[in-house]
Order: structure tokens, then sequence, then C-alpha cells
């Protein structure tokens, strides 16, 4: 036996390949070396790739190595996307698996060059549970320093066939779909089959400078509901659903929302009417105020939190009628507002009611969803039977305060205490009070406002039951006679000291737009580089601070349940970038009036002669104008993963003081 078979042979034996598969990589590497080196030496080094590539396992792979063989079993696949800017050029992901563990796959394919990766894909044949073999890929490290495999132009990818030796040593495949009831924090992401309860519509919103789109749809099976959220082209799917159809939702990610799950939809696949082995019943319950979003027809069973009106108003030379209400449930409150006949139901303050066919909308002054009802027919006044748990109080930090929230609870050390006062015959005193990630003003009334007269900067509140009004130029905390106020609580987390937070907010650091994280308060520095083409103005209530609704075009404020003269705020929203990444920053009040250099009742005026917002930005000339400001970063709840800067104060930079400070600096 010559040595060169010798050492096939040998090859064979050590990795479990077959002869066939053997002289194939032999053949390929005689090609690549052109004649350079004889042929024993060219199956040395096959010899060695295959021993390496057979003893790779996932559990091996680290970020840097490149030339990786790999077979594993394909446990997720996500839809393939195309490279904005390059067509032909496509991002395709997997989730591979073998015994060692799983590995986030990452397959970059060209059209111009054949495009056989896409097609297997996008063909079919490549399945969840398919067993593949991966020649010449590497390893990178991903945001998280977690390794990802990725695959180039140069890299293959093929299907082994039931009978390979080698699909016979993997796990089986793991494919179970997850019940509605059986989502929990540790899960990342789904497949799930329920029933439409209720679809939301399609909207537009900007993000990171380009537009995306949103809807969502309500999905059911015997455990439980779940919203579930379609991002960008999925967004469409939501036209074609109707009540009761059955949908399959595969690769979802799973998103806590106030300790309430959401599907996320974004690269998995919404299957529209799938043929599934025990398809889930129809399901007839009621929604949640959770699942809630706009442009739903909606049955839902809440309690009555608090009752305004009803107000009568001038209506085409006739006279209309408006009753608000609070609703709530345990997983949160919303504000719903019945007219007309609906508005002269008598409804107090502790009743159950179920709403049927009411419908779903947007206040465009907050963006928050609200129910409306037209009919009295629609309204069913404690029905017997039904019970609605007590309403969940949702903690919060000061940083994620939003306009027009309630059933807030807010720990906070007091800053400054204001004095006693009377406010149209209620006692009122004005607190301010901090916590690690920013600071607000607390408004307490009534008894709450008797109880705190005794307060003293340094020490802990607790507030229960609390509002979010805007007020000023930033977010105000109100403490009415609904709520609860805890003075020294015992703490679960420790607060910053009184002389910290004083110190924290006169001087925040300044950091780069790419080191900001939730709940930061801090100072940046960038350049506008685009303009939201929002409304700039929004009316509130000159009394309460709530945001307003119209009746008829008349403002209207559902806190106070009256026709009331609007006070107008302004309002921005800029894309701010620093060269190291791109965040949208809003302004409120006083602080979006001085960088408009317009006042809020000459912005309306300005408003009023211009014809369209896109006119009135560009008569601005914001865009390229450099800023420095300093607030808190947040979450943005429409957008998932984004920041947001909640801009407290605002100014161009000051070159020569910064000059001066580095002088001084220098100095020392």
């Amino acid at each position: 036996m010559n040595p060169l078979e010798r050492l096939i042979q040998e090859t064979i034996r050590r990795t479990g390949l077959t002869r066939e598969q053997v002289l194939q990589k032999f053949k390929e590497k005689q090609r690549e070396m052109s004649g350079l080196l004889p042929d024993l030496e060219i199956m040395r080094i096959v010899a060695r790739e295959l021993e390496q590539s057979r003893r790779l396992k996932i559990g091996d792979l680290v970020p840097g190595m490149s030339g990786v063989d790999l077979v594993a079993r394909v446990e997720r696949i996500y839809e393939p996307r195309k490279i904005p800017g390059q067509e032909s050029l496509h991002r395709l992901a997997l989730v591979l698996r073998d015994e060692t563990g799983e590995i986030r796959t990452v397959i970059w394919d060209d059209e111009r060059a054949g495009g056989e990766k896409l097609r297997l894909v996008q063909s079919g044949l490549l399945k969840r549970g398919e067993v593949v073999e991966i020649k010449n890929a590497y390893v990178r490290e991903t945001a998280d320093h977690s390794p990802e495999l990725c695959l180039n132009l140069r890299s293959s990818i093929s299907i082994l066939p039931p009978t390979d030796p080698r699909v016979k040593v993997l796990p089986p495949p793991e494919y179970r779909r997850t019940k509605v009831g059986e989502l929990v924090e540790q899960l990342k992401e789904v497949d799930i089959v329920g029933r439409v309860l209720s679809t939301g519509e399609v909207r537009a919103f900007e993000r990171g400078g380009k537009t995306g789109k949103r809807s969502s749809f309500v999905l059911g099976d015997e455990t439980g509901k779940v919203r579930v959220v379609l991002w960008d082209d999925k967004a469409e799917i939501v036209k074609g659903l109707r009540r009761g159809d059955l949908v399959l939702v595969e690769n979802a990610r799973v998103k806590w929302v106030d300790g309430i799950p959401e599907l996320h939809v974004s690269q998995g696949r919404v299957v529209h009417n799938p043929i599934v082995e025990n398809p889930p019943p129809e399901i007839k319950e009621p929604l949640r105020i959770a699942d809630l979003d706009r442009g739903m027809e909606v049955e839902l069973v809440a309690r009555v939190r608090e009752v305004r009106g009803p107000t009568e108003f001038s209506r085409n030379g006739g006279t209309g009628r408006v009753l608000s209400l609070l609703l709530c449930d345990e997983t949160g409150s919303i504000r719903a507002t019945l007219w007309d006949d609906a508005a002269t139901l008598s409804i107090k303050e502790g009743d159950v009611l179920r709403l049927k066919r009411a419908k779903t909308k947007v206040n465009p002054q907050t963006e928050k969803v609200e129910l409306s009802v037209d009919d009295p027919n629609q309204v069913e006044i404690n029905p017997p039977g039904v019970v609605v748990s007590e309403p969940r109080v949702r903690r919060v930090k000061i940083a994620e305060l939003e306009p027009d929230e309630d059933l807030l609870e807010v720990i906070g050390r007091v800053i400054e205490v204001g004095e006693l006062r009377i406010h149209r015959g209620s006692k009122v005193l004005n607190l301010v009070i901090g916590d690690e990630t920013g600071c607000t003003r607390v408004s307490l009334w009534g008894e709450n406002a008797e109880k705190g007269t005794a307060l003293k900067p340094g020490q802990v509140l607790k507030l229960e039951n609390a509002q979010a009004v805007t007020w000023g130029d930033q977010i105000e905390l109100r403490l009415g006679r609904g709520g609860n106020l805890q003075i020294d609580p015992p703490l679960a987390e420790p607060l910053p000291e009184l002389e910290a937070l004083r110190a924290a907010f006169r001087q925040p650091r300044e950091v780069p737009i790419e080191e900001l994280q939730p709940q930061m308060r801090a100072k940046i520095r960038g350049t506008v580089v685009k303009v939201i083409m929002k409304r700039p103005l929004f009316s509130i209530c000159p009394y309460c601070g709530r945001s307003l609704g119209a009746v008829d075009h008349t403002p209207y404020c559902p806190e106070c349940g009256r026709e009331v003269k609007p006070k107008y705020r302004a309002v921005l929203t800029l894309m701010l970038d620093d060269g190291t990444g791109v965040v949208r920053g809003v302004f409120f009040g006083n602080v979006a009036e001085k960088i408009m250099g317009l006042s809020a009742e000459e912005i309306a005026r300005k408003l009023e002669s211009t014809p369209s917002f896109q006119e009135f930005y560009r008569e601005l000339g914001l865009e390229g104008k450099e800023l420095v400001v300093v607030g808190v970063a947040r979450e943005d709840r429409i957008t998932p993963d984004q920041l947001e800067f909640m801009v407290e104060r605002a100014e161009s930079p000051n070159f020569v003081k910064e000059a001066e400070e580095l002088l001084e600096e220098v100095r020392k």
C-alpha cells in the first residue's frame, strides 16, 4: 500500500467520513494548490484540516476562528433581509445547535454571485430540524460579547441526508410551540399558535432618521391572550387578519412591558390559517386594557376608577353630551369617553362595565390609546357574575414618567419643600424629589398636602396611585384624594443621598451618545441631522395640566369634566448626532421655545399662516445646528431597543467658555 493510500484510509478511520468525502476534499485542495505541492503533502494538509474540523463543536467556537467546518442542526430560521443600498446583497440568519450548545449564524449571499445560499432558504429546502454541513466559515464577537458564526461568499452550506452517520450523533430537533400562559421572562423567542381576537391599524413612525411601520393584533388560545406587534414590512399583514382567524407566529421575540408579555415580530414569520394539529378553540373572552392598540373594535370588562361629567357642549346649533371615565383592570388603565345618549347613563366610581364594540383611538396630543362609545346599548353596568381584579399600580423610576399616566408608584428622596397654599379651594403643597435617574416636581393635594407639611429635605417619599401631568417645561407628579403618601417607608433598594442628588443634577457628566443607557442623566453634544415633522404644540388644561381632547373641536378636559380655554405648550423632536451615534431628543415647554426662537403663542400664530409643518420647520433652519443638552435617556416605548433623550435644558456651545475651562484643567 503506497503512502498516499495509507494516509487516505487513516483519515477515513479518524474522521468517520466516507472515502468519497475524503477524496472530494483532496481534489478540492489539489485545485486550490494548482500543482505547487505533491499529492502526498496535499493529503497531509487535508488530513489535518479534516481532523480539526471533525473535532470542532459549537461549544469549541470562539471569536477569531476562521476556516471553520461544522455539522449542526438548524434550530431556527429567520427570513432573508436585503441590505439597504445593495439590492443584490442579502443577510440570512439561523440558530444552529449540536450536543454542546447553540450559536447564532449569519449568512451573507449575493444574487450576482449565484445566490445559492439564498435560494436554499427561499425554496423551502432548508427547514427547521435539518442537519447542515458548513464549510470555511469564521467566528466573530457580537455586541454582547457572544460568538457568532458567519458565512461569506467563499463559505458554503449544504443539507445532509438523514442517512449520513454525522446526523445520528446530533440531538433530535426541539420543536415545540409555546402556549400564551407559558410565557415567562426566561423565554427569548417563541413559536405560538392562536386565534385573532382583535386587530389594530398600521402606523408609520420615524426611527433613526428613517421611516418604519408598526401594527398589532391580539392573539389568544385556551390559556390566555397576548398582543403581537408587527414591524416594518410585517406590519401590513394585519390588514388581512379577521377575528377568529388561526395564526402561527414563528421566531417572535418576547418583550416584557410593565410586567406583561408582548410578542414582537420583525424577522420572524406570521402564517395565516396554517395547517396544525389540535388548533385552539374560538376565544370569546373580553380583552384586557394592556391588549388594546389604535384602530381596534373591542369588548372590554373594566372597573370605573374616576367619573368626570357629564358635560353639555354646543354642536351644529344643538347640544351634545360627553362623559369621561378612567377605567382600570389588573393590567392597567385607560381613558374612555361616552357621547350623547351614552353619556346619560348612571355610572359611578367602583362600577364594573362591559363595553361592546367600543372603538380605540389615539389622543393626538399624548399618542395614548383611548376608548370611545356612542351607543348606550354598548355599555352593560355591573353585569352579574363578572369580577374585575384590583388595578395593578405600576412602579416607575422618575426618568420613565410620561404625561397623562395613572396608577403610578414612585419612590424618591425629597430635595426641596415648598409652602402650603390654597388653590381653587384646595390645599396644595409642592415638592421636588429625586432618585438615581432624575428629579421631578410633585404636587400633593388635600389631606396628602397637610401630611406633607412636616417633610424636610433628605426624607424619602413613596407615592401610590399618583398621576403624571405636564406642567411648565417638565412632567409633574400629582397625588390627589385617591392617592396615598408614605413617609420614610422601608426601601428595597437604596436611594442616593441628598447631597449626591443635588450635585448630580447641578453637574451631569458629558458622555458620547453611544454610551447612553436607559435612565442615565447626562449632558450630550450633537448636531441636528433631522427634524421630526410633528405638530410643535399641544394643548393642556390651564387648571390641572392634563392634555386636552376635543368635543367637535371645542377643547375639553376629561380630568376636570368641562370645556376649558386651552393653554399651549411647545414640543420639539430632533435627531441629534455626535459622530458616535444618533438619538432622538424631545424638548418641552420653554426649552422647545428657546430652540425654536418663538413663544408658544407665536408658534400658534405662525402655524395659522404656514401651509405645512415642513414649511414651518424649514423656516426655522434647525438642521445643522449644534446643541449641548442636559436630560435623561430612556427606552422608547414605540420602537424597541431604541433610546430617546428627554431634554431638561439646552443651549448652543459656548466655545470661549469651554476653552477657558480646558485651560483651567491644564493649569491644575
